[in-house]
């Protein structure tokens, strides 16, 4: 998903500064670009989060006394 999203956000950049682009279709442009860079900053936190959960950094096995 990251690598799809990573992918678009440079094609909608172009479309944001080309000087043909209607008012419109920029704002719109720009409003997806937005939910797209928080979404690439939300696929990074939980890439972090999976990882730390791999590594035991929140959880600790408990054994019994």
């Amino acid at each position: 998903m990251l690598g799809a999203i990573q992918a678009v956000i440079p094609q909608l950049s172009e479309i944001i500064l080309e000087q043909g682009t209607d008012e419109k279709e920029r704002k719109l442009c720009l409003e997806d670009l937005h939910k797209l860079k928080h979404a690439v900053s939300y696929y990074e936190w939980l890439q972090r989060f999976v990882n730390d959960l791999q590594n035991g950094l929140y959880f600790t096995e408990r054994t019994e006394a």
